[in-house]
This record gives structure tokens, sequence and C-alpha cells, in this order.
């Protein structure tokens, strides 16, 4: 009998290894720093056997078949899980890249050394902010919270059964609307002077207006977003609630 529960344990725990693994694999927080494999491999191992050590483990006996099925339906927990935080944090990604585009900044870019691909430059920093407003604010220790209740209400190796697309959908929009909302005050100011420059070059023809609207352009929308950045308090903490918000049917 002992020797069940032991396995039922070892079982419980490589589920829960494999729900967690998937989940840090995709949340922004943890890649901004890119850690070898096997650094990650024994952190989603710890977390895991210490979140099944405080929640319990559940009775499993699970042929191999399923098994894999039970493999297969926590990476796809985990991943859901993940989903939330991964479009929350786009709402800073969309926003800077809109701003790039508008500002003048579309032309050149950063190479992102955690993904090696081109990442917009007021994106970068919108990103890097909002991750350090999350961590000062107990966001790490709400989502190991999170990942806890997430087992103990739908154990390793049960299966969880997803809502429907317009679970998805609705979290997908409420994101674009506030990184619309985000990037509003500068795209405001700069179609002001989009304006202001159309009159300038139908008054004079002779002036090269594309070429001496771009300093202006990154000039204002510079100081429109030191100036607003600090009024943006409400956007991140509903971007970081609408987290929360999505994982309530995980609970």
């Amino acid at each position: 009998m002992n020797i069940e529960v032991a396995e039922s344990s070892v079982i419980a725990v490589f589920l829960a290894f494999v729900r967690i693994g998937a989940f840090l694999l995709f949340v922004p927080v943890f890649n901004f720093v890119r850690l070898p494999v096997m650094i990650r491999v024994f952190f989603s191992l710890t977390m895991a056997l210490f979140l099944m050590l405080n929640v319990g483990f559940p009775t499993l006996e699970l042929a191999p078949s399923g098994l894999i099925s039970a493999i297969g339906s926590e990476v796809i927990n985990g991943s859901a899980m993940a989903f939330g935080m991964l479009a929350a944090f786009a709402v800073f990604h969309f926003a800077g890249r809109v701003l790039d585009f508008q500002m003048g900044f579309g032309v050149a870019g950063l190479i992102d050394p955690t993904t090696q691909v081109q990442s917009p430059l007021i994106g970068t920093v919108l990103n890097l902010l909002a991750a350090v407003v999350f961590i000062l604010a107990g966001g790490i220790s709400a989502i190991f919270r999170s990942l806890a209740l997430s087992l103990e209400k739908v154990p390793p190796g049960q299966p969880f059964s997803l809502q429907n697309a317009e679970w998805f959908i609705a979290h997908a929009g409420l994101i674009f609307t506030l990184s619309v909302a985000l990037a509003a005050p500068v795209l405001l100011a700069i179609f002001l002077l989009d304006i202001l420059m159309a009159f300038a070059g139908r008054t004079m023809p002779q002036m090269n207006v594309f070429i001496i609207s771009i300093p202006f352009k990154i000039t204002l929308g510079m100081v429109v977003i030191a100036t607003t950045i600090v009024s943006a308090q409400p956007i991140f903490r509903k971007v970081f609630n609408a987290v929360f918000e999505f994982w309530e049917p995980f609970f």
C-alpha cells in the first residue's frame, strides 16, 4: 500500500511539474532573463514538489494511456493560464509597436536577447517597466498562490474543461482596448502635430515636411510619454487585474 501511495505521489508531482513548466515557459515575467534549461527544469520541479506538499497529494491510478492523456491535459492547463499573462503583457508590446511607428522609431529596432527577434524600442521599455511594477506590487507571490489554488481546485491528473472560445476572445478584446488606451495620449498629440505639419506643407511647399516632422514627433512623443506615464497607473492596475480575472475559472 505504501508503494502505491508513493507511486501516486510521484505521478502527482510529475503532472504538477508539467503544468508549472508549461506555465513558466510562456510567462513573460520569467523570460526577461534567459536561464539554462536545467535551471528552469530544477526550478519547476522544486516548485511542483513544494506546492504539492502544501495542497496535498491526490490519489492517482493511471494506466499508461491515461498518463499520456493527463500529461496533455496539464500542458493545456499550464499553457492556458500562461495565455492570460502573455496577452496582458502584450498590451505594452502592442502599444509600444504603435508608438514606435508613429514616432518614427519604426525604421529601427532592438534585438531581444531572450527571444532573438526584433522588438519595438518603446515596447521593450514599457515591457520592462510593467515587469518591474508587477514584481514590486507582489505579482510573483500572487502567481505562486494562483498556481497553488489551481492545483488544489483542479488536482493533477484531473481533466479540466476549458470554457468556450468567448472566454479567450473577451480577454483578448479587453487587452486590445487597454493597449489603445495606453497609447492614446501620444497618438492624439502626434495626430495634432500631423495636422500642423500638413498645414505648414500647404503654405510652404518647398519645405520637406517628412524630414522636418521626424524630430518633432520624437520629441513630442517622448515628452507626452514622460508626462502621462504616471497617470497610466489605472491602466497598469486594470491589466494586472485582468490576468487574475482570466484565471478565476481555474480556481
